[in-house]
């Protein structure tokens, strides 16, 4: 799923910029609204201000134990309080004061503009605002070494992520095989992710894309987390030096793809692919009759994706181990059936699960089987 935040009016809170619309797979949803889209040529702060980001800000509150409900009487009262007398009001301030106490080992997080609780988290808690995470990458885009290019709100406002293009020549595995190299900052807000800035060929629009480009930093190790703590605002910096920006593994990357794109793979050896990508560790009965209807449905959807799947006709990917490479990415992002359907809990699985694993396992059994340089 997409898992965007909507705005008052039921709009996604996102903003991208012309040259990205083909890769918003949603756009043709009843949340998508062409105010979302802006020129290529569009400034930063149109950017933030088009995703409702100008007033984002994310503040703390103490939290009061109410035990015996007596500040929920007082609230309901409303107006009505008004018309007590005095002493009414004394004895009510005593009830409130003998039942309730501050909670001195977590606090409210929440959002300034419209109050919105996003989670309630320890004491030692620190959000780190989404301009202070623009902040960081600000010097480079100064610098013309990057630009914005799409940000968002996910999971009812409890994170948010920016993916900003490195500018320069972009991979080309083969000719017009082309593929973009992007830097994504990911935060939440209630605790399920530390802020991480990650270099991937992953554009961001979406939580499922946000997920597939953190697996795929995980897996070559191009991503800096930090915890929130009071003191990550100072090595901000440092995580942006740590990461590099990941050029020579960007660069190792083209050059696996380049040496699986001169290998020619048959139909039967891209079915044996499949299957031992399927089966794992188990043995392969030689009679499908004796695989089981998910075991074949598997290799069928895989089978369809090297033939059939975005970007299978380009020259170079057509038959060879890197087609056989992408059909597998593009299975487990976008067909792979997780539970019940291909959409549910579809974030945990390609972030968490079985579909980060299978996308790694492909790469290490053609490395191996090919011979190649990881």
């Amino acid at each position: 799923m997409h898992d965007l935040e909507f705005n008052t009016d039921g709009i996604a809170m996102f903003a991208t910029r012309q040259r990205n619309l083909q890769k918003v797979w949603w756009r043709g949803q009843t949340f998508f609204s062409e105010d979302l889209v802006l020129p290529d040529n569009a400034t930063t702060e149109d950017l933030i201000v088009a995703a409702g980001f100008r007033d984002h800000k994310i503040l703390q509150s103490d939290l009061i134990a109410d035990y015996g409900g007596e500040i929920q009487r007082l609230i309901g009262l409303g107006d009505s309080l008004q018309k007590k007398d005095a002493r009414y009001l004394r004895a009510l301030v005593k009830k409130v004061q003998a039942a309730s106490e501050l909670v001195e080992m977590a606090r409210l997080v929440y959002r300034e503009n419209d109050r919105k609780h996003l989670s309630v988290m320890g004491k030692d808690y620190c959000p780190v605002q989404f301009m202070e995470v623009y902040a960081v990458l600000d010097a480079l885009v100064e610098s013309g070494e990057i630009t914005l290019e799409t940000l968002g709100s996910l999971r009812d406002g409890k994170g948010s992520f920016m993916a900003a293009k490195l500018t320069g020549a972009p991979l080309e595995i083969v000719p017009s095989d082309v593929a973009e190299r992007y830097l994504v900052a990911s935060d939440s807000y209630d605790g399920t992710s530390a802020l991480m800035f990650l270099a991937t060929l992953i554009l961001t629009v979406c939580r499922n894309t946000e997920a597939a480009g953190i697996r795929e930093a995980n897996r070559t190790g191009r991503i800096s987390k930090q915890k929130h703590t009071k003191g990550i605002k100072t090595r901000l910096a440092d995580a942006r030096k740590a990461l590099g920006i990941a050029t020579e593994q960007f660069k190792a990357y083209e050059t696996l793809g380049k040496a699986l794109a001169r290998i020619k793979m048959s139909a039967d050896e891209v079915e044996a692919f499949h299957s031992k990508l399927v089966f794992g560790d188990k043995p392969i009965p030689a009679d499908v009759d004796n695989w089981s209807g998910q075991q074949r449905r598997a290799v069928g959807e895989l089978g369809f994706m090297m033939t059939d799947g975005p970007g299978q006709e380009i020259e170079g990917r057509k038959g060879t181990a890197w087609g056989a490479l992408n059909s597998v990415t593009a299975w487990t992002n976008h067909v792979k059936r997780h539970k019940s359907s291909t959409e549910v809990d579809r974030t945990n699985f390609v972030l968490f699960g079985n579909g980060a694993e299978l996308n790694a396992d492909a790469r290490r059994l053609l490395v191996s089987q090919y011979q190649l340089a990881a």
